[in-house]
């Protein structure tokens, strides 16, 4: 259900692999502390237009050069993931809309967010039935794409072959719920590949107004 005024909520996933915790600044003030690899902050609401946002290593009250910062427009009534991607020396900003309307209480919406820096370009399948992302390179998301709600097994395979990085088995998704897939760290190394699903409901989207 989007929300077509009000101000944009914000969220912030550490995706970098070998970064420090974080403290994510945003117009100069602490707005995201302590952010670790493979934690994602709760929504915050700002206010609509351009931000700064800068990111430094967690506790140095941001002083000094950030790993990495940006300027970033948030449009009013939308939700949005930043998401801390890369290897910390070439760490970059992936600035997601969130933003969608349900898909009702039969189906579940589904995307795939590829931020792993050594991972191929990948596919979310659901095996002998539905390919749910198809070919998502580094630092790309999927468009949404509707799945009947209910248990299934999902795989996350190397694009355009069987080949499963990940196997999540038995995995229940609700209706009327968005699930973003977020696949994270190395394929070579640690922290290891592995994916994050993110869950929201329509319950979490109503307006806190």
């Amino acid at each position: 259900m989007n929300q077509q005024h009000g101000n944009p909520r914000v969220r912030v996933l550490h995706a970098s692999p070998g970064a420090p915790v974080m403290d994510v600044y945003v117009d100069g003030s602490p707005t995201f502390p302590f952010i670790s690899f493979g934690q994602i902050s709760e929504y915050t609401e700002l206010p609509a237009g351009v931000h700064t946002v800068q990111l430094f290593p967690a506790g140095i009250m941001g002083e000094g050069i950030p790993l990495v910062a940006m300027d970033i427009g948030f449009g009013a009534g939308m939700d949005y993931t930043v998401a801390a991607a890369g290897r910390p020396e070439d760490m970059a900003l992936m600035v997601v809309v969130d933003s969608s309307d349900f898909p009702g209480p039969e189906r579940a919406r589904v995307r795939l967010l590829h931020a792993s820096p050594d991972a191929p370009a990948l596919d979310l399948v659901i095996p002998r039935r539905t390919v749910l992302a198809q070919n998502v390179s580094f630092e790309q998301v999927s468009p949404w794409q509707d799945t009947l709600a209910g248990m299934t097994n999902l795989e996350v395979r190397r694009s355009g072959s069987e080949d499963a990085l990940v196997t999540i088995p038995n995995y229940t998704m609700a209706g009327d719920t968005l699930y973003t897939f977020a696949a994270l760290g190395l394929i070579e190394g640690a922290p290891g590949f592995m994916i994050m699903p993110l869950a929201e409901t329509v319950t979490m989207r109503l307006p806190s107004w």
